[in-house]
C-alpha cells in the first residue's frame, strides 16, 4: 500500500523524471524513441523534457500529476479534457521547430506524425488519460490506483462524466485491471505502417462512466496504459 505517497500537480522542474516516466508509459521505450527521437533514445528524452516544460501541448506539465514519496517522484499520470486535443495538437506543431529545429521538425512530421496522430480522438465530454507510469521499484504498491483516482476526481471537478484511455492489444493484464476498476472496452483500433513495425498491433479504447458518489478501491497498481 502506498500510504506514504501523495499526489500533486506537476511542475516544470519535474521535467527530467516526467520525461522518463512518459517514455516508460509507451507500449515500449522503442516506440517512444521512434516517435520523439527519430530512433534515438537520448533525443527522445530531450524532446519529451522540452515539451514537458512548455505550456499547452499534449505532453505539458500543466496536464500532469505526479506521485511523490519522501520528495521523490515515483509515478505520473497525464490527461486532459477531450475538447482540448485539437488545440494541443496545433500547439505542438507550433512548438516543434523550437524543440527540434526547422529541419528536425520537418523530419518529425514526415517520420512520426502519422504514428503520433494515428489514434482516434477521445469522445466528447471525456477526460482522456494519455499516460500513466510508475517506476519499476515502486510498482504493485497502489500508486497507479492513486493516480487514477486523482484523475477521476479532476474529471468530475471539470463537470465530465467519463474517463477514457487506450491499452495496447497485448497488454492483457492492464486491460483486466482497468476492467476491475470499472473501465469498459468500447473500440479496438488496428494500427498499420510505422506503428506495426514498432510492434504495436493496435489499441483497445476503454471508457469509465464516473459516479459522483463512488470512491475508488485499491485493487493493485498500473505500470503502462
Amino acid at each position: 500500500m502506498a500510504t506514504d505517497v501523495h499526489i500533486r500537480n506537476a511542475r516544470p522542474d519535474d521535467a527530467p523524471i516526467g520525461a522518463a516516466l512518459m517514455r516508460l508509459s509507451f507500449p515500449s521505450e522503442r516506440v517512444a524513441d521512434t516517435i520523439f527521437g527519430l530512433g534515438g533514445s537520448d533525443q527522445a528524452r530531450r524532446v519529451l523534457r522540452a515539451f514537458f516544460i512548455r505550456d499547452a501541448n499534449r505532453f505539458s506539465y500543466q496536464f500532469a500529476m505526479v506521485a511523490e514519496e519522501k520528495d521523490r517522484v515515483v509515478g505520473l499520470l497525464l490527461g486532459y479534457e477531450s475538447r482540448r486535443i485539437r488545440r494541443l495538437n496545433f500547439n505542438m506543431a507550433l512548438q516543434a521547430p523550437f524543440v527540434y529545429g526547422l529541419r528536425g521538425a520537418f523530419r518529425l512530421a514526415l517520420h512520426s506524425g502519422p504514428l503520433l496522430f494515428a489514434i482516434p480522438n477521445p469522445g466528447p465530454g471525456e477526460f482522456y488519460i494519455e499516460h500513466v507510469a510508475v517506476l519499476p521499484a515502486w510498482q504493485r504498491r497502489g500508486i497507479g490506483m492513486k493516480l487514477l483516482a486523482a484523475a477521476e476526481e479532476r474529471a468530475k471537478a471539470a463537470g465530465l462524466t467519463k474517463c477514457s484511455l487506450d491499452v495496447e492489444l497485448s497488454n492483457v493484464d492492464a486491460r483486466r485491471l482497468y476492467e476491475r476498476l470499472g473501465y469498459r472496452h468500447v473500440n479496438t483500433h488496428i494500427l498499420q505502417g510505422e506503428a506495426r513495425r514498432c510492434g504495436i498491433g493496435g489499441l483497445h479504447r476503454m471508457v469509465k462512466v464516473l459516479s459522483q458518489n463512488a470512491s475508488a478501491t485499491d485493487v493493485g497498481t498500473l505500470h503502462n496504459a
